[in-house]
C-alpha cells in the first residue's frame, strides 16, 4: 500500500532539516511532502517531494473546502487542521492508500518494521499523537473529523477560533474521542521514542490510554543511537547496558546541534546534539547523567511559551486533557 505524510511548514525549515530528510532516504516505501516556503536547497531523496507554497496561499487552499470562514492567525494553527488533511490537501494525496501527518524535528527509524501490513488492513487510523498519525485515504475515513459527538460537531468550533485546540491528538471532542465514540477501527499505542520537552535530560513521554494521562517513562537516563536505518534507545540499569528499537523519535522542542565529524555514518542523541556513532556508549551515558539533575530546558521552554503568548494575545490556559478526565468522569 502507498502512504504519503504531508507535512506543512513556513518559515526557516529546522536547522538539522537535512537529518529529516537522510532518514527519509531509508524509507522507500513511505513518501514524503513538504509545503513550505523555505527555498533553501537541501539534498532531497526521491521519496520526499516539496512544493513552494506560501503561508496565504496555504491559507486558501484550507479555507476551500469548508462553507464557513476558518481561522488560521499563524502556521502553528494548522495543527488543528490535522485530521482534516485527507479532504484539504487531497489533490496531493489521491495516489496513496494511505495518508498521514507528521512533525519536522523527526529522525526515523525503520517505519516498515512497525507499521505493518495486518496493521494497515486492520485499521482507519493509526497513532494518536500529532508527530505523527495515518489515516486510511477513503472519501467516508477522510471525514470523520466532521462527525457529531456529544450533540457537537466540533471542528467547526475548532476552525471558527484562532487558538489552538489539540485537535489533532487528545482533547475534548479530538480527532481521537470521534474515532472512539464510533466504534472506528483506530490504534492508539504510538511505536515511537516522543521526548520530554521540559526536560533537558533524554526522557520518554507516552500517553496512557488507561488513565488519559501523559506519563513520563521511568527511564530517566537515555542516549540514542541511528545505526542502519534503525533509531535505537540505550540505557543503563545498573552495570548492564541495554538498547530498545523505536519507529522514529521525536526531539520535541529540541535545540539539537550537529557536532558529527561523519556525515555518512551511524550518529548518537544526546543532550541537545548529534555526535558520531564511534563514540563510547557508556562514556556518553556517564556524561548525560548530569541533566537528569541540572534541568536548563524547563527554563527555556517556558520562557518561549511566554514569548508566545505575549506576541499572540493567546492567554487561554486550557488543560484539555484535564478537560477530558472531566468528561469522562462524568460519563461514568
Amino acid at each position: 500500500m502507498r502512504i504519503g505524510i504531508i507535512a506543512p511548514y513556513f518559515g526557516k525549515l529546522p536547522k538539522w532539516f537535512q537529518l529529516f530528510l537522510d532518514s527519509c532516504r531509508d524509507n522507500p516505501k513511505f513518501d514524503w511532502i513538504i509545503l513550505s516556503d523555505d527555498t533553501e536547497p537541501f539534498d532531497y531523496p526521491e521519496n520526499v517531494h516539496f512544493f513552494k507554497m506560501s503561508f496565504a496561499e496555504c491559507q486558501k487552499v484550507v479555507q476551500a473546502p469548508f462553507d464557513f470562514k476558518v481561522e488560521i492567525p499563524r502556521p502553528h494553527k494548522l495543527c488543528d487542521y490535522r485530521a482534516a488533511y485527507g479532504l484539504i490537501f487531497e489533490e496531493y494525496l489521491k495516489e496513496y492508500d494511505w495518508w498521514g501527518h507528521c512533525d519536522l524535528d523527526i529522525i526515523w527509524g525503520k517505519l516498515e518494521n512497525f507499521i505493518t501490513e495486518e496493521m494497515l488492513l486492520r485499521y482507519d487510523k493509526i497513532y494518536s499523537g500529532g508527530h505523527l498519525a495515518l489515516y486510511r485515504n477513503m472519501a467516508e475515513n477522510n471525514r470523520v473529523f466532521m462527525s457529531e459527538v456529544d450533540g457537537k460537531r466540533r471542528y467547526r468550533e475548532v476552525f471558527s477560533t484562532g487558538s489552538g485546540c489539540v485537535f489533532d491528538e487528545w482533547g475534548s471532542g479530538s480527532i481521537n474521542e470521534i474515532y472512539l465514540a464510533e466504534g472506528r477501527p483506530i490504534r492508539l499505542e504510538n511505536d515511537c521514542a516522543d521526548l520530554d520537552a521540559y526536560s533537558t535530560a533524554f526522557v520518554r513521554m507516552y500517553f496512557d490510554t488507561k488513565t488519559m494521562k501523559y506519563r513520563r517513562d521511568n527511564i530517566e537516563n537515555s542516549i540514542f543511537k541511528w545505526e542502519e536505518g534503525r533509531i535505537y534507545q540505550i540505557y543503563q540499569i545498573g552495570q548492564k547496558v541495554s538498547r530498545k528499537e523505536f519507529a522514529y523519535i521525536h526531539l520535541f522542542k529540541k535545540q539539537m546541534v550537529d557536532e558529527r565529524q561523519n556525515k555518512n555514518g551511524p550518529f548518537y542523541m544526546v543532550p541537545n546534539r548529534f555526535v558520531d556513532g564511534a563514540l563510547n556508549e557508556e562514556m556518553l551515558l556517564k556524561q548525560c547523567r548530569k541533566w537528569e539533575l541540572l534541568n536548563v530546558e524547563y527554563f527555556k521552554v517556558k520562557w518561549k511559551s511566554f514569548k508566545y503568548r505575549w506576541e499572540s494575545g493567546n492567554w487561554s490556559n486550557i488543560s484539555v486533557i484535564a478537560k477530558l478526565k472531566e468528561k469522562l468522569s462524568r460519563k461514568t
